[in-house]
C-alpha cells in the first residue's frame, strides 16, 4: 500500500450543486494523492451527472470517471458498483474513500489520514473530525447499536430523554474530539478504509439501501479483529444530508426501519429482531405524530473548535 495513492467513491442523488463544490474541493485540496474518484449517481432528476461531467472535463484525463444508474439502488449498492469500476482500473490495492457529496475539503487532510495506515497495522477504518457551515463539530463518533439504543431511536425517545445511560452511550456523550482514539464506530459521510480490510470483509454489505451501512463495516471490522480510529482534523465541512433530507418523512422512517431490523437480526439474533419488529406499529405512529412539531435542537453538534 502506498502512502499517497486513494481510490474515492461518491455516491450521488440530486445534489448537483454540493456534487460539483465536493469534487471541485477534492482536485484542490489533494494534489499531494495520487486518486482516482468514481461518482456513482443513484438516478438523479438534476443536473449532478451534467456537473460532475463538467468537473470531468476541467481536470487530467482518467482521474474522474462517472456511473450513471438507470434507478436509485441504494448506497452499499451503488458503492459497491463504484468499487468495481476501482478495481478495473488497477486501483483494488488503494484505500478506498468513501466520501458524501455534501462534504467539502478546506485543507490538504487526506495525506496525513492516508498516512496513519502506515503508524499501525491493525487500523483499518479512518474517521476524521467534520464541521457544520458554522464552524461547529459535528458529532461524528458513536458506539455500536445494541437492542435498546436501537428501540429507544425508532420511538424517538432520545429527544425526550438524551440523559438516559442507552443514549449516552450510543451517541459517545463522553467522546474526545479532541485526542486521537480508538472508537466503535465513525460517521461515512468522510470513511476511509484499508485495502485489505476492504477486500476480506468485501466491502459494504448490500442488503443496507441507506442507513447502517458503514455501521455494519465497522462491526464486521472490529469482530474481525481490526481497529477503528478517530483522527482530530480541520478543514473538513459536512453540510449535512442534503440529499436524504429530500426522501419523504415517511421513506425515511421505512429506509432506518428496514435496516436497522436487518442489522439487528445479523449481530444480535432473532430475540433482538423480534422486539424491534413488535415497536413498528408504535414508532410508525409517533412519526406520524411528530410531523406536527419542529425537531428539538440537533444531538450531533458539540462545540465550535478542537
Amino acid at each position: 500500500m502506498r502512502h499517497n495513492r486513494c481510490g474515492i467513491i461518491i455516491v450521488s442523488w440530486n445534489v448537483a450543486q454540493l456534487l460539483e463544490r465536493c469534487l471541485n474541493s477534492v482536485f484542490e485540496h489533494c494534489r499531494d494523492v495520487d486518486f482516482k474518484i468514481v461518482v456513482v449517481d443513484n438516478c438523479s432528476s438534476d443536473q449532478s451527472v451534467a456537473s460532475a461531467k463538467r468537473i470531468q472535463r476541467a481536470n487530467p484525463k482518467g482521474r474522474l470517471s462517472i456511473i450513471a444508474n438507470a434507478s436509485n439502488r441504494g448506497f452499499a449498492s451503488a458503492v459497491m458498483t463504484g468499487y468495481e469500476r476501482l478495481v478495473k482500473d488497477r486501483r483494488g490495492s488503494d484505500p478506498v474513500l468513501l466520501l458524501n457529496p455534501d462534504v467539502e475539503l478546506h485543507a490538504d487532510v487526506l495525506p496525513s489520514l492516508l498516512g496513519r495506515f502506515h503508524q499501525s497495522d491493525r487500523v483499518a477504518i479512518i474517521g476524521p473530525t467534520l464541521f457544520d457551515e458554522q464552524g461547529m463539530i459535528q458529532r461524528s463518533v458513536m458506539r455500536l447499536p445494541t437492542v435498546t439504543s436501537t428501540i429507544l431511536l425508532a420511538l424517538k425517545l432520545h429527544h425526550v430523554f438524551p440523559w438516559l445511560p442507552a443514549v449516552r452511550r450510543y451517541f459517545a456523550m463522553d467522546h474526545d474530539y479532541t485526542q486521537p482514539s480508538l472508537v466503535e464506530q465513525v460517521q461515512g459521510a468522510f470513511f476511509l478504509v484499508r485495502p485489505e480490510c476492504w477486500r476480506e470483509l468485501e466491502g459494504l454489505d448490500p442488503h443496507y439501501f441507506i442507513w447502517y451501512e458503514e455501521v455494519d463495516f465497522c462491526k464486521r471490522a472490529l469482530d474481525a479483529g481490526w481497529e477503528v480510529l478517530y483522527q482530530p482534523t480541520a478543514g473538513i465541512v459536512h453540510h449535512g444530508g442534503k440529499s436524504f433530507e429530500q426522501a419523504a418523512r415517511s421513506d425515511k422512517q421505512a429506509y432506518f426501519y428496514q435496516s436497522a431490523m436487518y442489522y439487528i437480526a445479523k449481530h444480535k439474533g432473532f430475540l433482538g429482531w423480534f422486539l424491534l419488529w413488535c415497536m413498528k406499529p408504535l414508532s410508525s405512529a409517533i412519526n406520524l405524530f411528530a410531523r406536527f412539531f419542529r425537531s428539538p435542537r440537533k444531538l450531533w453538534v458539540i462545540s465550535s473548535s478542537l
